[in-house]
């Protein structure tokens, strides 16, 4: 599944995760009003993160 309109977040969530495998400690915060997406966000970068 790709969301549509949240590839600057799912960029930024994989920068973050490259910082991880770099040594770095960083943390992600994801806010919003309920119903924008934010689980279905994580859900796909979870993924993503799984395979690599």
């Amino acid at each position: 599944m790709s969301i549509v309109g949240r590839d600057i977040q799912l960029t930024q969530l994989d920068d973050l995760l490259t910082a991880r495998d770099r040594g770095a400690g960083p943390i992600a915060l994801v806010s919003g009003p309920a119903g924008v997406g934010k689980t279905a966000l994580l859900h796909e970068f979870t993924q993503h993160a799984a395979k690599s």
